[in-house]
């Protein structure tokens, strides 16, 4: 497993030291917020997402996108998540 960075969408998490992250539109997760990359100076809302990256694992790749688990609790879908590859960046 490679180490990455995943696009996403932010929300504040229920406890200060999460986050609220939603992933290709079919995933989310509560993940510490060490691991979370935004602009700087942006505050995050549990009612307007921001766009940012979230730390991850690359597991593999096929046809244009790549499978990442995310190191998170599970809200909707699973650990692991298919991306396009343009969401993904290397760490």
């Amino acid at each position: 497993m490679s180490p990455v960075y995943i696009s996403c969408k932010i929300l504040k998490g229920i406890f200060d030291d999460e986050c609220y992250v939603m992933v290709n539109g079919s995933a989310a997760y509560y993940i510490n917020n060490r691991l979370i990359r935004t602009a700087p100076g942006v505050v995050l809302t549990s009612d307007t997402p921001v766009i940012g990256e979230v730390q991850g694992y690359a597991i593999e790749s096929q046809g244009g996108k790549t499978l990442v688990q995310l190191p998170g609790e599970v809200v909707v879908g699973g650990v692991r998540t298919w991306v396009e590859n343009q969401a993904v960046i290397a760490a």
